[in-house]
């Protein structure tokens, strides 16, 4: 009887408005023409438009993991692994899901995907966002070391125009009735005024919110007024109505349980400050007695008794695993989880069916020194590491992956190219509009305006033209050296909680057997 053939389920994602749409279809062609090559059934297809991979929050994304249980499929095929995340954590995650499902996953560069490709492509993924973030970051600084706006929009402003309604890059305008609204505040504070009243007063005069109709109900918070002092976020405190331009006053991170964008203050000596008097809304001295009022206050609650004596308050963020193999060690008799007792150097890995349930759910074995158990699993590790086997896949893994990094900036340098081509048609039009004698003054206007464009287009385009790809000479050492220092990295005991996260993507679980 001739079996079926393997059926496959395809996905494909793209990253950035700047990339070109038509780069899924593409995904899914190649997919399609691979799987039929290998005698494979198509039965599905997922994507993702414009949608970064370091979020796990993909529509397309969560319901090919949702499908997982449907037995609809036995391979997940894709262009290469960065497509279905660029987070190590996340990629770890579907593909336990897969293999719990006994699903496969493929990629036209690598082929079927293992656990040590999959280890490595989350450290490949994680290594190129952080170098985009940095890439974007100095993109930022350059435009606001030339007064423009480094992003976002405050409350009291908006984008500048041109007479003819063009949109100014990087130029603000005041809004005349929000500064009247921001004038407010500032002196309701200085009166004495508390936030919340003020939110208050807002709110029942009908007042629109900063952000209104968006996500937002519209409504005025104390927390929108008061903000941050510290960080700088709030009416209160943005120091550009006070003809103040601060930019790379925070910096952002993804926090690791939330997976939401997280704000923390970078020391003062790495601030910029810009002097913008042309977007000053408050006057010097309504803006000092605003700033005398919150020290006040500051100094008052400095003096206050702490309430939270239970330390109740702590973030769950900072409440991680214990030790290095939390939540992978399995009883060999039930199979139930081994859990830690004892003091100190004596602590050991006990089945904790048997510790609480008794011996007729289990009858237990010798618990395992957790001393003893650790320093041998990193053993492990470091021995199959060490092996030229495992380097050279680790070699053939970086190439691929920084040879994929480079496809997004490849789609994006086509993309400008085709709106370069566009400006440079749209100025060709202009010149012939000049040598024939029809210029008015909007001509020369729209002619400055393209020239610029064109000269933007082109740095963008040189700027984002992916190099040659190129691996440290000493990589072999490298290598070689962050193994050896595995075992004091994973086994240090401040660093246990985030080294058991890295060991989960390694390991599903961790069976123990009593031979006795």
């Amino acid at each position: 009887m001739q079996s079926r053939p393997q059926r496959v389920a395809i996905y494909a994602r793209y990253s950035t408005e700047l990339q070109n749409p038509s780069s899924v279809v593409d995904q899914i062609a190649k997919c399609r023409r691979f799987a039929e090559a290998q005698g494979w059934r198509v039965v599905q297809d997922y994507s993702d438009k414009a949608v970064s991979g370091a979020s796990n929050q993909r529509p397309g994304y969560l319901n090919l993991i949702d499908d997982f249980g449907t037995d609809a499929f036995d391979i997940v095929l894709t262009e290469s692994l960065d497509r279905i995340s660029r987070d190590a954590e996340d990629t770890a995650h579907f593909y336990k899901r897969a293999q719990h499902r006994d699903i496969h996953i493929h990629t036209l560069d690598q082929g079927k995907v293992g656990l040590l490709k999959i280890g490595f492509s989350g450290l490949m993924g994680s290594m190129f966002l952080e170098a985009l973030s940095q890439k974007t970051h100095r993109g930022v600084e350059a435009a606001v070391q030339k007064g423009q706006s480094g992003g976002g929009r405050s409350y009291g402003y908006q984008v500048a125009r041109t007479p003819q309604g063009d949109r100014i890059t990087g130029a603000l305008d005041i809004v005349p009735a929000e500064a009247a609204v921001i004038r407010r505040i500032f002196q309701d504070y200085a009166n004495g005024v508390s936030p919340q009243q003020i939110a208050t007063a807002l709110n029942a005069e009908g007042v629109p919110a900063p952000r209104s109709g968006r996500a937002t109900d519209g409504r005025w918070r104390q927390n929108t007024i008061n903000g941050n002092r510290e960080r700088g976020t709030g009416i209160l405190n943005n120091e550009l109505y006070n003809g103040r331009r601060i930019w790379n006053r925070l910096e952002y991170r993804k926090h690791p349980d939330t997976r939401k964008r997280v704000s923390r203050p970078r020391p003062r000596e790495d601030w910029q400050v810009f002097e913008e008097p042309d977007l000053r809304i408050i006057d010097a001295a309504l803006w000092d007695a605003v700033k005398a009022r919150q020290g006040d206050i500051q100094q008052i609650r400095a003096t206050r008794p702490k309430k939270d004596r239970n330390g109740l308050s702590e973030s769950q963020a900072t409440r991680r695993r214990k030790y290095l193999l939390s939540g992978l060690v399995e009883c060999g008799q039930c199979g139930g989880n081994m859990t830690v007792a004892g003091a100190a150097k004596r602590k050991r890995d006990y089945c904790a069916n048997h510790k609480e349930k008794g011996a007729s759910v289990c009858s237990g074995m010798p618990g395992v020194l957790v001393a003893d158990l650790e320093p041998l699993v990193l053993e492990i590790f470091k021995c199959e590491l060490m092996t030229d086997a495992a380097y050279a896949r680790f070699q053939r893994d970086v190439e691929r992956h920084l040879e994929a990094a480079q496809d997004g900036a490849r789609e994006t340098v086509a993309e400008l190219t085709r709106q370069l081509k566009a400006a440079r048609r749209r100025r060709e039009g202009l010149m012939v509009n000049i040598e024939a004698g029809r210029v008015p003054t909007s001509v020369f206007d729209r002619l400055e305006e393209t020239e610029a464009e064109i000269t933007r287009l082109e740095s963008a385009s040189a700027a984002a033209t992916p190099h040659a790809v190129e691996l440290p000479e000493n990589l072999p050492e490298l290598y070689r050296a962050r193994v050896r220092e595995l075992e004091a990295v994973l086994g240090a005991q401040d660093a246990a909680g985030t080294a058991s996260e890295e060991v989960r993507a390694l390991i599903d679980r961790l069976v123990i057997r009593s031979e006795s």
